[in-house]
């Protein structure tokens, strides 16, 4: 029975319906006493207990990774999991009620942002596909649509005894990768990216996807590839095949390494030298692996590099123990210490395990202190008995592991309470990061060179240890000429991203050229200033000749046939000194002293869908600034979803620019200039314009364009659009339509403008549309 718990302690077993079914009985009977165990003393379960591991702070060795080397981001909300969770009682930490998809969507938009500086995610991704491209010899080139991207996930807990062997549903609550990161992860790469869902493969090879990811993922992205470990076709999911020959060839050449390593009486028997890898990681041009932050009961702590212990195509990972600090499982700590050789050193080199990994994304929703462990709630500020609900991310695949050992030896201490597994406290259990960031570290006559070209591996990214637990500086955060990790904590607000204002400056002229703004009210009543600008953009350096001099507001409700409210010359409102003051409080410009005949409204409206018909008095034209603004404080429940404005667009200071702006958290939005289609809504063909772009602009970066569009088939991801646009509520281009303008982008608060333009100067009516895409 020893040999028995070991083998189902570890991620290292692949079984299939197919296997013994006595092994399989006599497994969930033991596992039943483990269960038991764990359960009745948390994830301590009464084991040996290590002394606070010490290390040298602030001493950082190796070259530092990233755009911005050393870059490890950190976005803690504890709003992305239900903190009053139960996580090892039904429906479990895993169920997507426990998990709070808009906040971990918005984590992962905040951390590729910060990663890389940028303001949208778009423009974060292209830097992140240049700068990996460049390392790889392959130029700072974009991504290319048909290239190939894995997901790997950590399915730890998906072995026999522990799922139905029918339905595949888990009957353990175990610590792993949680559905939130991935789906988020997805959205992002076909949404923004524009990758195809056909080019994207999900899962753990060696185990299996359990149904409550599954449903969640596959609903969503029906075309990806759900990879499993065999016998579950009928179920979706698809079984990754092995590469033809051996890739991963170990450094140690069969001095160290021994198949069938698991407990004293189970030592080892023959060399190992090479691994064959699953096809799809030799195949695929980038790898995302997403892990979750643990302890282990072997290596001490379980992130990135140990989570491909289960991307080689053996049966289990036995052979591999060796390599780490307690290879037959703590208290047999037998290769504690520094300078030995360690596998997992050669896992972060190799070429298609290592050096294809495009981003590193660490689910620590959820963070347990080891392997087979539940989630635990954290101790250590700024926890404060909470679950850890923190995502981190980095290009230097050593600086975010050494991060996350440094979190884990700081919370899993002896002295902690409750008391929990203090396996990260062994000695050595960083010495493979020591050893990737600085070949100085490595054993005496070993190099490694897991890929067998005869050349050594160069430091793979910077190590170092943060000041204190209460502090977390790294070399970079104490001063500007440090060379090792910056630290970077994001803490995201907790009140969603929304839609704050759109305003529009435009043409108004007559007929069909008038200019018509549109919302909707979404989820409870919400007040809103209107307002209609003339005279006063003269301040702006406008011409006061071109302005419309007297615009008049009418706002139309759809359900109802007449005007809801209307408005001539603001100062004659009732509220005009609220108008006033609110659009200051709004940030709203001043109308100028002698304005008194531009139009405004301050008003509560139910929910529902309005527009606004702007004109000039006495069938007048000019250009006019027609302003939306949410004026409820932020977390009020209703909420502008989406906003659109339809004006002629002519050439010069007569383009159609749209502005609104994005406050509270990061908010994506879908944003379309439409064209040919108004031809079938009422105007005639000759009266639109045939051809807009889109350039956006970001108010926060000196109005820098951060993204553009011609033609929305021409976009990264033109087959999605037609399904979220529906989804919206936005209306369907016509069929022959290639030539409207859109975007989809994940916008971190700020204020941006939408810049409409026909191509080639030509000119006509658009529509601009804005929609709150979350």
């Amino acid at each position: 029975m020893t040999s028995l718990l070991a083998v189902f302690y570890s991620h290292d077993l692949a079984l299939t319906p197919t296997m013994n079914q006595s092994v399989c009985t006599a497994a969930a009977l033991a596992l039943g006493l483990i269960v038991a165990a764990v359960r009745a003393s948390g994830n301590d379960a009464g084991l040996p207990r290590f002394a606070t591991a010490s290390a040298e702070v602030n001493r950082p060795i190796g070259a530092a990774k990233g755009i911005f080397r050393g870059r490890v981001v950190w976005v803690h909300e504890p709003a992305a999991v239900n903190q009053a969770c139960v996580a090892d009682a039904a429906p479990g930490w895993y169920a997507r009620a426990n998990n709070e998809q808009p906040v971990v969507d918005g984590m992962v938009s905040r951390a590729l942002q910060t990663l890389t500086g940028e303001s949208t995610d778009a423009a974060a991704w292209a830097a992140i596909f240049r700068f990996h491209n460049a390392t790889r010899g392959k130029g700072a080139a974009s991504y290319v649509r048909g290239e190939k991207v894995v997901i790997k996930i950590n399915a730890t807990s998906a072995y026999h005894g522990n799922f139905d062997p029918v339905t595949l549903r888990p009957r353990m609550f175990i610590s792993e990768t949680s559905v939130g990161p991935v789906l988020a992860m997805l959205r992002q790469l076909v949404n923004v990216v524009g990758v195809d869902q056909r080019d994207i493969y999900v899962g753990d090879p060696m185990k299996h996807i359990y149904p409550h990811l599954y449903a969640v993922w596959h609903g969503e992205f029906p075309d990806v590839h759900y990879l499993d470990n065999g016998g579950y076709t009928a179920l979706g999911r698809e079984t990754a095949a092995p590469s033809a020959t051996a890739t991963l060839h170990y450094s140690d050449r069969g001095s160290v390494l021994r198949t069938n390593v698991w407990a004293n009486n189970y030592p080892g028997d023959n060399p190992v030298t090479e691994d064959r890898v699953y096809a799809v990681f030799d195949e695929a041009e980038y790898l995302i692996n997403i892990t979750m932050l643990k302890g282990h009961k072997r290596a001490g702590v379980t992130m990135f590099a140990k989570n491909h212990f289960g991307s080689h195509t053996r049966g289990d990972a036995s052979h591999l123990h060796n390599g780490l600090v307690a290879p037959t499982e703590m208290p047999n700590a037998t290769r504690e210490g520094y300078g030995l050789y360690r596998v997992q050193v050669d896992i972060m080199g190799h070429a298609s395990l290592g050096r294809k990994n495009l981003l590193f994304l660490m689910d620590a929703l959820w963070a347990a202190d080891h392997e087979l462990g539940v989630p635990l709630r954290w101790q250590m500020p700024p926890f404060a008995n909470t679950y850890m609900a923190s995502i981190f991310a980095s290009l230097d695949p050593v600086a975010i592991e050494s991060v996350g050992y440094d979190f884990l030896r700081s919370e899993f201490t002896t002295d902690r309470v409750p008391l929990a597994g203090t396996f990260v406290q062994m000695t050595g259990v960083d010495d493979y990061l020591h050893q990737a960031a600085d070949s100085a570290n490595w054993p005496a006559g070993l190099g490694y060179d897991p890929n067998g070209t005869g050349v050594p591996l160069a430091s793979l990214g910077v190590h170092e240890h943060w000041d204190s637990a209460a502090t977390k500086r790294y070399s970079r955060n104490l001063s500007a000429a440090g060379t090792g990790i910056e630290l970077v904590r994001v803490s995201q607000s907790a009140a969603p991203g929304r839609l704050a204002n759109i305003s529009t400056r435009a043409q108004c002229g007559t007929d069909a050229n008038v200019t018509i703004g549109g919302f909707v009210i979404t989820g409870a009543a919400k007040q809103v200033l209107i307002r209609a600008v003339g005279p006063s953009l003269e301040a702006q350096g406008m011409a006061r000749a071109a302005l419309l001099a007297d615009p008049l507001i009418e706002l139309h409700e759809a359900t109802r046939s007449e005007v809801v409210a209307s408005n001539d010359d603001w100062t004659t409102n009732p509220n005009a000194a609220a108008i006033v003051s609110t659009g200051a409080e709004l940030g709203a410009a001043a109308l100028s002293s002698d304005d008194t005949t531009s139009s405004a409204l301050l008003l509560t409206l139910p929910r529902g869908v309005y527009s606004i018909v702007v004109r000039g008095q006495a069938e007048s034209s000019g250009i006019v600034l027609v302003e939306i603004y949410d004026a409820d404080p932020a977390g009020a429940p209703g909420r502008l979803a989406n906003l659109s404005t339809r004006a002629r667009c002519g050439t010069g200071d007569n383009v159609t620019i749209g502005g609104f702006v994005v406050t509270g958290g990061p908010k994506q939005v879908l944003i379309r200039a439409v064209g040919p289609t108004l031809a079938t809504r009422g105007l005639n063909a000759f009266e639109v314009l045939f051809d807009p772009t889109i350039e956006l602009h970001d108010a926060r970066r000196q109005n820098r364009i951060v993204a553009t569009n011609d033609n929305n088939a021409d976009g990264p991801y033109p087959a999605e659009l037609p399904r979220i646009a529906g989804a919206l509520g936005a209306g369907a281009l016509d069929a022959n339509d290639r030539r409207s303008a859109t975007l989809l982008t994940t916008l971190a608060p700020g204020v941006y403008s939408v810049v409409t333009r026909g191509r080639a100067a030509t000119e006509g009516v658009v529509l601009i549309e804005v929609f709150d895409a979350d």
